[in-house]
């Protein structure tokens, strides 16, 4: 199952690699303002709402990404991105884990953020953002 999720991430990765423009280099400041668009949740409801992804600094080079729905808020850990991509596998509690992965396309101000959190293998919480800088 590790393996599957492994290949999940890879694809989505190479998916976004793929897309980007490899003379693009983003820097913290790339990063950093308010976005907004949709959140789509692909577990459980399959709805989608309008959100906002507020992106602010952490010291000199770590990014903190906020969002707000009408129903929901959650700001996640400091991430340090590599170039337009960030991205983090955390292990809370032993047989948690939370995948996200973050991609700017910096041509075009539009934010892509993925958040996938399972616990013995099964998928509890699934969700992508898609968002423009306002």
């Amino acid at each position: 199952m590790k393996f599957l999720k492994f290949l999940f991430l890879l694809i989505i990765f190479s998916t976004f690699a793929a897309c980007g423009d490899d003379d693009d280099n983003c820097s913290q400041a790339d990063w950093i303002g308010t976005y907004t668009g949709t959140i789509e949740y692909l577990t459980h409801t399959d709805s989608i709402e309008d959100v906002t992804l507020t992106v602010t600094p952490n010291g000199s080079d770590l990014i903190i990404f906020k969002y707000k729905t009408t129903s929901t808020e959650e700001e996640f850990t400091p991430l340090k991105p590599q170039d337009c991509f960030a991205g983090t596998n955390l292990n809370p509690s032993g047989s948690e884990i939370i995948n996200i992965l973050a991609n700017l396309l910096k041509d075009q101000d539009r934010l892509t953020f993925n958040l996938e959190q399972s616990m013995g293998g099964i998928i509890l919480v699934n969700y992508q953002i898609n968002v423009i800088r306002d």
